[in-house]
């Protein structure tokens, strides 16, 4: 069975999703960094939380 091809337009719009999710992900691990102190005052949280939530978010998303 022969695969589906689609338009080039459409493998174009793909491409380029796909590019603004992986620049969302990554200004998002580097947006914790300035959102940190806020981040631990809001939620009343410990540094040692949110760096590991931090961590887990670089972890999965890299």
């Amino acid at each position: 069975m022969k695969p589906a091809s689609g338009t080039k337009m459409a493998k174009d719009y793909v491409m380029v999703f796909e590019l603004v999710l992986q620049f969302v992900s990554v200004a998002l691990g580097f947006g914790f960094i300035v959102m940190y102190p806020e981040l631990i005052s809001v939620f009343d949280a410990k540094r040692s939380e949110v760096a590991l939530i931090q961590g887990l978010y670089v972890g999965f998303t890299t």
